[in-house]
C-alpha cells in the first residue's frame, strides 16, 4: 500500500455522501502537511563525486527521484566519511546541492545526504514504509479537514475534534521517530570514522 488511492474505502464510513474525488485531493493535502510537520519522510542517499562539481541535482537522485516529491530541507551532507559543515553548502530551488566554490571535494569514498522530503500536491503516492506507518495519521488528517467544512454531509464538528487530536498524536509520534533516526546516521557515521 502505497498509494493515497488505498486508503479511500477505509474513510467511506465516517463521510457520507463524499465523493472519491474529494477525499483524494483532501489525502493528497493531508500528506503533504503531516510530511512537512513531522519531517518524517527522511531519505539518504549516496551518490560519486566528481572533482571540480560544485551542484549535484538531488530530485534525480535514488530512491528520491522514484517520487513526486519538494525537498524541505537538507539534514546533513558527507564527504568522504566526514560531516560537511551548512555553512559549506547550499540547497537551491529545493532541488540542488551546491557546494562552496572553495570547498575542496575529491573523489574518494563518495558522499552521503540525508534529506526531509514531503510530497507534492499532486503527487499520488508515498512511500511504501511511510503510507505503512502513518496510515493513521494521513486518514486522521484528512477526515479532520472534511469533517470541519461546514453544510455538507459529512460535516461532524465533534469527530473532526476527535481526528484532529489523533492526527496531533501520530505527528509527535512521528517527530519522535524521526530523531530516532537522527540518532541511528549520526552512529552510522561515527561507526565508519571508526569512533565506536
Amino acid at each position: 500500500m502505497n498509494t493515497y488511492s488505498d486508503l479511500i474505502f477505509r474513510m467511506l464510513p465516517e463521510l457520507p455522501s463524499c465523493r472519491d474525488e474529494v477525499i483524494l485531493q483532501t489525502l493528497q493535502q493531508a500528506g503533504r502537511d503531516f510530511c512537512i510537520m513531522s519531517e518524517a519522510w527522511l531519505e539518504s542517499m549516496t551518490a560519486d563525486i566528481t572533482t571540480g562539481v560544485v551542484q549535484y541535482d538531488l530530485l534525480a537522485m535514488k530512491p528520491i527521484s522514484n517520487y513526486d516529491v519538494d525537498i524541505q530541507r537538507l539534514v546533513q551532507v558527507n564527504v568522504d566519511n566526514g560531516i560537511v559543515y551548512p555553512d559549506q553548502y547550499t540547497l537551491v530551488d529545493q532541488q540542488y546541492l551546491l557546494f562552496d566554490q572553495d570547498q575542496k571535494i575529491t573523489k574518494v569514498n563518495g558522499m552521503v545526504i540525508n534529506v526531509v522530503l514531503a510530497p507534492k500536491y499532486e503527487a499520488l503516492k508515498l512511500s511504501t514504509t511511510l503510507m505503512n506507518r502513518y496510515s493513521r495519521a494521513l486518514m486522521a488528517r484528512a477526515k479532520h479537514l472534511l469533517q470541519i467544512m461546514p453544510n455538507v454531509p459529512w460535516s461532524n464538528p465533534a469527530l473532526a475534534a476527535y481526528n484532529k487530536q489523533v492526527a496531533d498524536d501520530e505527528i509527535a509520534t512521528a517527530v519522535m521517530d524521526k530523531y530516532r533516526t537522527f540518532l541511528n546516521w549520526d552512529m552510522q557515521l561515527d561507526l565508519r570514522r571508526g569512533i565506536y
